[in-house]
């Protein structure tokens, strides 16, 4: 059989990023002046053609520089990766970094991300304290001492990357606490280790602790990173948030999924700067208490996580019912009763009853009879909680259910800030 083969010039624009005066360019080579627009050569162009020499350049089209920027964007990334493999790493962890849990080690983020980049073991020291933050301190060590303490077997100077993540031992610390022992551990790095880039990384989270807690200590991580040149690994926050099946018994230590999940973020934020996290159509199954049961059709209540924000969606009804006819009472709206809890899933709500969202809803009463209402849905660290709005018949007080036989939802998707989550 013959094989054929296309012999000629070159067909497939090649991107060469911002125009070189000092460059010999290809035919179909694309550039970019530096203001947004974008050039073609149309034959092999000399060193020092101008951009407006229409025999070798033509305009590629106003869109086009954002190809350009994009390819930049590719190319540096690229660089970034080739670069990898020859800086010298410190990689500080917690108890999160060395892999224990209660049930058994595994194995810790650092390990991870050196083997998904490529780091060689010459290039590279870890160095984990269980306990240690900026600020908490077990048997005198913290994160500060203990990258003025750690054995190295290179030149100080030659060290090019210092990674710290951990933050959960923190959360228990003052805001302005964390911001100066943050301020103190830049000091006490370019000290020792002049010519580093700093990387940290918020990672520590909890199934029981607050929210607020771990949020507002989480914004003192990155403010403190700002105000004093360190570059914090954006979006590495998320890796555990939520998935709660990444955790071990505990709930606080990463398991292996966690684990794998930390180190796959911190491993994009340190090539491109921030990570992106995603957890898609994760199912959620409720599971109904207090007399009620809950039904709804196999694998289609779900959530989407990313970067922060949770979506939560229903693509077939929800019926919640009770063992026998319940009386609500008022339906003013606030009169939430407990009807089930969230046994497997990432959208468990605070303990300040967020998220809510209100839907409407067929209720059936006494008799078979079918009335219209707005259920309101409040989600409350695991327990799902309803209530039903309507006004009577004569419009002029709430409606009174003596008998409630099952409620009805629709099909519903909402979306909301994690951290009400």
């Amino acid at each position: 059989m013959a094989i054929r083969q296309y012999i000629g010039a070159r067909y497939v624009p090649r991107f060469m990023g911002t125009y070189d005066p000092t460059q010999v360019y290809e035919a179909l080579d694309v550039v970019d002046n530096g203001l947004g627009t974008s050039y073609i050569s149309k034959i092999p162009t000399p060193a020092g053609t101008p951009l407006n020499d229409t025999t070798h350049w033509t305009i590629y089209g106003a869109s086009s520089g954002a190809v350009i920027n994009l390819q930049n964007q590719i190319n540096a990334i690229n660089d970034e990766l080739a670069e990898i493999g020859v800086r010298k790493f410190i990689f500080l962890g917690d108890s999160y970094g060395a892999g224990w849990t209660p049930d058994g080690d595994v194995v810790g983020w650092p390990d991870h991300v050196v083997s998904y980049l490529g780091i060689p073991a010459a290039n590279h020291t870890v160095y984990n304290l269980g306990g240690v933050g900026f600020v908490n301190t077990v048997s005198g060590q913290n994160f500060i001492t203990m990258i003025q303490n750690v054995a190295i077997s290179d030149d100080p100077e030659d060290i090019t990357d210092i990674v710290v993540a951990g933050g959960y031992n923190d959360i228990g610390s003052t805001v302005v606490n964390i911001e100066n022992a943050i301020a103190s551990f830049k000091t006490a790095a370019s000290t020792r280790f002049p010519n580093a880039r700093i990387h940290v990384g918020f990672i520590g989270y909890s199934k029981t602790r607050s929210k607020y807690d771990i949020a507002t200590r989480r914004n003192a991580y990155i403010e403190a990173c700002a105000l004093n040149g360190i570059e914090y690994l954006h979006n590495t926050e998320y890796s555990l948030y939520n998935i709660f099946n990444f955790f071990a018994s505990d709930g606080y230590h990463p398991n292996a999924a966690g684990q794998i999940s930390i180190a796959k973020a911190i491993a994009q934020a340190l090539i491109s700067g921030s990570a992106d996290v995603n957890h898609l159509y994760y199912p959620l199954e409720l599971t109904g208490k207090n007399g009620f049961t809950i039904t709804h059709a196999a694998a289609t209540l779900a959530s989407d996580y990313k970067n922060g924000m949770q979506t939560l969606y229903s693509r077939s009804g929800i019926s919640i019912t009770p063992d026998s006819g319940y009386n609500y009472g008022l339906c003013s709206g606030t009169n939430f009763i407990a009807v089930g809890d969230v046994t497997d899933g990432l959208f468990l709500g605070s303990s300040f009853g967020t998220p809510s969202f209100s839907i409407p809803c067929v209720c059936r009463l006494e008799g078979n009879s079918y009335r219209e209402m707005t259920a309101i849905i409040s989600f409350n660290q695991g327990e799902v909680r309803i209530a039903l709005k309507s006004l009577n018949d004569a419009k002029n007080n709430w409606f009174n259910m003596t008998t409630l036989n099952v409620i009805m939802l629709p099909n519903f998707q909402f979306t909301f800030d994690s951290d009400l989550i």
